[in-house]
């Protein structure tokens, strides 16, 4: 499963997946349920982390989120890939 997303796309924050390290860390500024703006993603040979416009500077695992909405322009990004 790709979690390549463009730049801007909204995610939803699940509080779910991950390592309990990774959610503990992510709720101290994410809220379950809220949208957030994807700054860019870094992608690693284990992970994918997104940076968020809300919080540019932290890395969060993108397995935490759901893509809600992105640039269609993007052939990278295959919504197939969230099933």
């Amino acid at each position: 499963m790709s979690t390549l997303i463009p730049p801007l796309s909204l995610v939803m924050y699940l509080n779910e997946h991950g390592l309990n390290e990774e959610r503990e860390e992510a709720n101290r500024y994410l809220t379950e349920g809220e949208i957030y703006t994807v700054l860019h993603t870094e992608q690693s040979s284990d992970y994918t982390d997104y940076f968020l416009v809300e919080f540019p500077y932290i890395g969060f695992n993108s397995v935490m989120f759901e893509a809600v909405a992105w640039d269609e322009r993007y052939d990278e990004f295959d919504d197939s890939d969230l099933d």
